[in-house]
């Protein structure tokens, strides 16, 4: 909060340059907070807080009177100065916030902004104007440095049109960069895209458009728009008089919890503030009726203790204790009161009356008479909420009710009831908003064009909508006629339905705020549908300026996509018990499953377990140590009797095989499922694993995994049900003639698996993968599992498709199926992610020491995400200089922080490399000597020899210059054949000025060859 340089040069130097440059004026920028809440802070307390000791140290050498100085004690000395030697200044409030300026969510660029309280603002700029009042070096003020982010809109900018008298005192300003946005020019490298002269004139054009109008005399009838006709559509701060325009997040606590969702998985403080990163004001708070009218003394839990959800407990007293002791609305009046502390406001709204998911046609919770829906019940629990929240200025809103469906809607109740709860919540509370839902699932409101709700509720009484790519809006009815027409027809046929059955209330001599409480779309990003339904919506959005609600913010059990990432852990096999458990403790074998971001297992076992030997007692621990440890399991049947799976003469393979008695197989699939009954750590149960043998038949197919999948689901309706195929469960085509016709609900699954080596279409051996063109080896497998098992993901009858096995060579010996560096220790990928650290140069140690302490330097190579370290050398340091010493240590620490290293013989003689000229690029050349060269590369293997931080030593950087030669051929035509068992890698370099192609050294090796 001083100007800039002072601790560099003495101030009269500094202004002395700017006056040599013929600057008759300096645009001085400042930060409001400087007046605001620091008016009287010391230059050197602020420079202490800060902890630059070298700054400090520079102003006392070149201006030591500004330390003892407050920040508008050292502005006055820089204006004084600045009027001796005879320059103007202009004083510019750059920012609120003292911090550099500019991005779009800096929450520093427009009115209401977190760093940009508009009260503050003016109160900063008077206090300035003030101080500085009578100074004759001050010449103008500007008001704000440029506006910019999300929140931009004229209303705010105006407050009412610009018509203010300043006398001849009012200038404008306008800036302009080469990247600025100017006319057609965005970005900027369109000027080196299009002819000068074209650019140019554009912007040039661009500049007079948008600002250089104002310097002549002008015709002011087009502001005619911005006189606000319709500002009684936007909803009001009635405290400032000021738009408050609503960015909802939906919280869900609609539920049989009745409580906000999520609070088991993070503290509270840590979700709303996770809703401010996210830069939400507001959250849309569902709540069920019944939670006011029948719970409203319940037990938070004895409510938990009834649903039997022990792992949801457990979650809850780790991170929000306080909650099982509550009600469920002390609950609610907890996020309420924090909330308020973050500055997010909340729309109260009531989902449902029953608590428990909505919405459906037939779930008896939609429509006044539904069997969940007593108008006078409904009325009575709003009315309750209303009075509870009475005063609570958090609450600026209340809902009526989301989303009014089912075949009893009919306009003569929703008059009457609509009316009815919209009085009584505003004769209880008269502070909050009144949101008003329409029909069909609160997309149709047009009726109100014929017959409007006449009720006085003063400026209460907003109006909300909802939109989904399936809503039914206009010709639209599904979501796939997104993918069967023109994007741009029909996102023309949503806007002008939803401008006739709700957009219309925005505008005309009645108007009313409207917001969208509700949309929402795959957050995934894999639907084409949503994807373009979301673009069309936002479009209409932002053109209406309309405030909106994103479903949702919210926990599993919502309806969001819940992507399964599963490892396959055999339990299967004689013992019939999770192998690995003789090596190491259970909780630590789950803890690397974790580690390695996998968010499900699918653990095997044999049907005889259940009907046979009844080993449940291991899978019960398993099971609930996955739980603990936030991991889903789908439970694999793999065999009957419990061996290894599989080839066609084990008898284990299809129904009526020996050991695969289709009655004893749809008993056990019972038991299991009947005993993990309500157990919420298995999300789903597969039927079996890989159909193979030469029994396989469709007629028992569909008659046996009808009869299993309809068992399982009548025992435990929680889980999904997985359906394979046969063939090693890669063939399920035959469904495309055939369906499954049976009723799971929404909990039918199919799977899949595949190997480089299974039978998909042409492909039948491992060996055809290096047989054949890669592309069109790939081409044909993906034609061939898109052909007999992804279909099922398409379509009007689209069904989820798990992936359950595929796998690899993990050793990285087939080609067919890799090409890795692995952990010999865990057979896995060993994935090198590098920094350069040179130490090649002539005072042979790594460079840097100088500068900071060795462990400094590695912790910001490991900050930066690296796991290894490409260290580089000279050959003559081992040769002929030995500093082994300090590569000792260096490499000592890298291992102390677990970063690996790849030695590298960069050079010999020990200098900046490369150029062609160096007499260091070739063998023979005057500083490689290949006997030399062998020699230290073998004392440097030789030294560093069982230290297991070093896992790579290269031969040479980057060969070059006139004496390269291959004498006859390179590794395409004559690969080199040497024996180092898995140990041999190849590297390789780029940069923009690389020879790649038909670069002159490409040509010259070309000529080699030859």
């Amino acid at each position: 909060m001083i100007p800039e340089g002072l601790d560099k040069r003495p101030l009269k130097d500094i202004i002395g340059e700017i006056v040599e440059h013929k600057f008759n004026c300096v645009r001085l920028t400042y930060a409001i907070y400087m007046w605001t809440r620091y008016v009287h802070d010391n230059v050197n307390a602020t420079f202490t807080s800060l902890d630059v000791p070298g700054v400090v140290q520079g102003i006392s050498k070149n201006n030591p009177f500004v330390l003892s100085m407050t920040h508008v004690q050292v502005f006055d000395s820089v204006v004084r100065e600045l009027g001796i030697q005879n320059v103007k200044v202009l004083l510019d409030n750059h920012v609120s916030e003292p911090k550099w300026c500019c991005n779009d969510d800096d929450e520093n660029g427009f009115f209401h902004d977190r760093h940009f309280n508009p009260q503050e603002w003016v109160y900063g700029l008077t206090r300035a104007a003030k101080h500085f009042n009578g100074n004759h070096v001050i010449v103008a003020m500007s008001l704000r440095n440029e506006l910019h982010g999300p929140r931009q809109n004229l209303y705010d900018w105006y407050s009412k049109p610009l018509k203010i008298d300043l006398g001849k005192k009012m200038v404008f300003e306008t800036h302009l960069y080469s990247w600025s946005g100017i006319g057609t020019l965005k970005l900027r490298e369109i000027w080196t895209k299009q002819p000068v002269n074209r650019i140019c004139a554009d912007n040039i054009k661009g500049i007079e458009d948008r600002a250089g109008f104002l310097t002549t005399r002008q015709e002011c009838g087009s502001f005619d728009f911005y006189e606000f006709g319709f500002n009684e559509r936007w909803i009001i701060d009635e405290g400032t008089g000021q738009r408050a325009k609503l960015a909802c997040a939906n919280w869900a606590g609609h539920l049989q919890p009745m409580i906000p969702e999520g609070l088991d998985k993070r503290p509270l403080k840590d979700i709303i503030g996770e809703i401010v990163e996210h830069k939400f004001n507001c959250v849309r708070l569902t709540y069920a009726i019944y939670m006011w009218t029948r719970y409203v003394h319940d037990n938070v839990n004895a409510t938990f203790t009834s649903l039997d959800v022990p792992g949801v407990v457990q979650g809850i007293s780790k991170n929000n204790p306080f909650v099982l002791s509550m009600t469920h609305v002390q609950v609610f009046d907890s996020v309420v009161r924090e909330l308020g502390i973050q500055n997010v406001k909340v729309l109260l709204d009531n989902h449902v009356s029953e608590p428990k998911w909505c919405c459906n046609d037939d779930d008896e919770n939609g429509f006044f008479h539904d069997r969940h829906f007593n108008p006078q019940e409904w009325v009575y629990g709003l009315t309750l909420a209303a009075k509870h929240f009475n005063g609570n200025h958090v609450i600026v809103a209340m809902s009526l009710r989301n989303e009014l469906h089912g075949p009893r809607q009919n306009l003569y109740d929703w008059y009457r009831y609509m009316s009815k709860a919209a009085v009584s919540i505003h004769k209880t509370n008269p502070n909050v908003l009144v949101v008003i839902s329409g029909l069909n699932y609160d997309t149709e409101l047009q009726f109100l064009k014929c017959k409007p709700l006449k009720i006085d509720l003063g400026k209460k009484m907003v109006f909300e909508t909802h939109l989904y790519s399936w809503s039914g809006i206009g010709t639209l009815k599904l979501r796939e006629i997104w993918t069967k027409q023109p994007v741009n027809r029909i996102c023309a046929d949503n806007i002008k339905g939803i401008e006739d059955r709700a957009g219309f209330l925005t505008t005309g001599k009645n108007a009313v705020p409207l917001i969208f409480t509700e949309f929402g779309f795959n957050e995934v990003g894999s639907s084409v549908e949503d994807n373009r339904f979301l673009t069309c919506l936002q479009t209409y959005l932002v053109g209406k300026d309309l405030d909106w609600g994103l479903w949702a913010f919210q926990d599993e059990g919502t309806g969001q996509r819940a992507k399964l990432a599963c490892a396959n852990w055999a339990g299967h096999l004689q013992p019939m018990i999770p192998e690995g458990l003789d090596k190491r403790p259970l909780k630590d074998i789950i803890g690397e499953i974790v580690e390695h971001k996998f968010n499900c297992v699918r653990l095997t076992y044999a049907i005889y377990m259940w009907t046979r030997y009844v080993h449940d007692n291991v899978f019960d621990s398993v099971v609930r140590e996955l739980g603990i440890q936030n991991v889903k399991v789908l439970l694999d049947n793999h065999v009957s009797e419990p061996k290894w799976c599989c080839n066609d003469d084990d008898e284990n393979g299809f129904f009526h095989d020996r050991h695969f008695n289709p009655q004893e197989w749809v008993y056990g699939l019972t038991l299991a499922a009947k005993h993990f009954n309500g157990n919420h750590v298995i999300v789903a149960m597969s039927l079996r694993n890989e159909l193979h043998g030469p029994c396989q038949n469709l007629y028992d197919w569909y008659r046996y995994m009808s009869k299993a999948a309809v068992s399982i689901h009548k025992t435990n309706l929680n889980v999904l049900v997985v359906i394979f195929g046969l063939n090693y469960d890669t063939e399920l085509q035959f469904l495309k003639s055939k369906p499954l016709k049976i009723d799971l609900g929404k909990k039918m699954v199919f799977e899949t698996h595949l190997y480089s080596w299974s039978g998909i279409g042409t492909l039948k051996l491992r060996e055809i993968w290096t047989k054949q063109p890669v592309n069109r080896i790939c081409a044909d497998n993906i034609k061939g599992i898109e052909d007999r098992v992804g279909f099922l993901t398409t379509g009007k009858n689209a069904v989820p498709l798990i992936f359950t096995e595929f796998g690899f060579n993990e050793v990285g010996s087939s080609v067919e199926d890799n090409r890795w560096i692995i952990d010999e220790g865990t057979g896995q990928r060993a994935q090198l992610a590098c920094a350069n650290w040179a130490g090649h140069l002539q005072p042979m140690i790594p460079e840097g020491l100088d500068k900071r302490p060795l462990k400094d330097i590695i912790d910001e190579i490991v900050e930066h995400k690296f796991n290894c370290v490409r260290l580089t050398y000279a050959i003559y340091m081992w040769t002929r200089y030995v500093h082994d010493n300090v590569f000792d240590s260096v490499v000592h620490e890298l291992g102390i922080q677990n970063v690996k290293v790849l030695l590298d013989n960069h050079v010999s003689e020990p200098k900046w490399c490369c150029n062609d000229d160096d007499e260091n690029g070739f063998f023979h050349d005057r500083h490689f000597n290949p006997q030399e060269w062998v020699y230290g590369l073998t004392l440097v293997a030789k030294h560093f020899n069982g230290n297991h931080v070093i896992v790579a030593m290269s031969l040479r950087n980057e060969l070059h210059g006139p004496r390269q030669n291959l004498y006859d051929s390179f590794l395409k035509s004559k690969p080199l054949k040497i024996d180092l068992g898995k140990k041999m890698v190849f590297e390789t370099h780029l940069y923009s000025w690389s020879g790649i192609g038909t670069t002159e050294i490409e040509r010259d090796m070309d000529k080699a060859t030859e």
